[in-house]
């Protein structure tokens, strides 16, 4: 046992205290910045001890304040508009008798205004290199962008911005809506996403239009076309309604339809594709827009996006001096057809189905429309629907055809009394 000298204080001990610390965990993708400082506001909340601070420091900076005992409300400020805190910017910390350490802990998420995620496709090696200008905001940013890059975005405000890409090669095509300036809406906070598709060609192999043409009435979009191809593999085709500079108007966007390499089509070096849509969009909607064609073969080999201006064309659309869809009892639905053309350029038929709601797709309310064949059918003989298998009897409500002309007029015929 230890006795206490003579004239000498006991001694104290160390001096404990309490403290409060406020730290920022901060999750962000490479490349984007987190923000440069960040605002504390440390309030206590009674207002009995007229503790009311502010400071601001770096988004990974801990702060640590030597605190008497009570209860405080941090705040956090100064995030850019791409971060956010988890659970929100308040806090409320009680700080108790020392020795303690009470703490703030703020999760910052950020996310990069706009990523744009570059992806290759096709037979050929794509470009090693493209130049793209990012325009928007009040900014102009240029740089280069290589195969399958990601590439991240900070510091832009919310709006409309242009992604122009230029030296791109001629046997590469890119294939995103809006083409080679798609355009992107960074919202407020951030996390727009542009992906980019290039598909790259073999120039010796990829397939090429011999003839294209496209009308446009009555909420319908009808289409010809005749293709080349050296390997005789062509296998899908992609539709739209564009503003002629390769920015898709069609809720939704394009449409692709594939299965040329079955069929009539199958193991062609020339084959000739007749098409309908009804998007149901008003002739007001798709003044001076185009139609727009791209033709793919197996391997990924591409046509370039082919626009056609939808405008009004000399000459007449073909016209059915008969027509009638009916039964062959039980077994299937047979259409006859006879036609005749003013102008003398009839293609031939693209005929479609409309059926019970369920038969052919998930439910949703309305009949089922299917078509007979993706490239359609020269000349006036419509295929015979069968019967039996997926489609039943009864469970056709009517046969829609249409006759398409090689200048891409078309008259659309509906029979819907099948039954008989």
């Amino acid at each position: 046992m230890l006795a206490a000298l003579p004239g000498c204080d006991r001694s104290t001990g160390p001096i404990e205290h309490s403290y409060l610390a406020i730290v920022a965990l901060l999750d962000t993708p490479s490349g984007i910045s987190p923000g440069t400082r960040y605002g504390y506001r440390v309030r206590e909340v009674s207002g009995t001890l007229g503790i009311d601070t502010a400071m601001a420091v770096g988004p990974a900076d801990t702060v640590i304040l030597s605190m008497p005992v009570a209860t405080y409300q941090v705040e956090l400020t100064g995030l850019p508009t791409w971060c956010a805190s988890r659970y929100g910017a308040d806090q409320y910390v009680a700080v108790f008798e020392a020795p303690s350490t009470a703490l703030a802990r703020y999760y910052v998420t950020c996310r990069a205004p706009l990523t744009v995620q570059v992806s290759s496709e096709g037979p050929a090696p794509p470009d090693s290199e493209i130049v793209y200008r990012l325009a928007g905001g009040g900014t102009s940013r240029v740089g280069i962008l290589h195969p399958n890059d990601t590439l991240r975005f900070d510091g832009l405000a919310a709006g409309m911005y242009e992604f122009g890409l230029s030296l791109v090669a001629e046997q590469c095509v890119v294939t995103t809506d809006g083409g080679t300036h798609p355009h992107i809406v960074v919202p407020d906070g951030g996390g727009a996403v542009l992906d980019l598709r290039i598909s790259c060609s073999d120039p010796a192999r990829r397939p090429r239009f011999l003839h294209a043409a496209a009308s446009y009435h009555d909420g319908v979009s009808g289409f010809v076309f005749r293709v080349f191809d050296p390997d005789r593999d062509v296998e899908r085709y992609v539709w739209d309604l564009t503003d002629c500079a390769g920015t898709s108007v069609l809720p939704g966007g394009a449409r692709l339809r594939r299965g040329l390499s079955s069929g009539r089509t199958r193991d062609r070096d020339t084959i000739t594709v007749l098409g309908v849509y009804e998007p149901g969009l008003p002739a007001a909607e798709v003044a001076r827009r185009c139609t727009a064609l791209r033709v793919a073969d197996q391997l990924g080999n591409t046509t370039p996006v082919l626009e056609l201006p939808i405008l009004a064309t000399p000459g007449s659309p073909p016209a059915a001096t008969m027509f009638n869809a009916h039964s062959i009892g039980t077994v299937a639905i047979r259409t006859d057809l006879a036609v005749q053309d003013n102008d003398g350029d009839f293609v031939g038929v693209f005929a479609t189905a409309r059926v019970r709601d369920g038969v052919l797709f998930a439910p949703d309310g309305n009949p089922d429309i299917g078509i007979y064949s993706v490239a359609g059918d020269p000349g006036a003989n419509v295929q015979d629907l069968p019967l039996g298998t997926r489609i039943q009897y009864g469970d056709v409500y009517a046969v829609i055809v249409y006759l398409i002309d090689a200048a891409g007029h078309f008259t659309r015929l509906e029979d819907s009394d099948v039954l008989r």
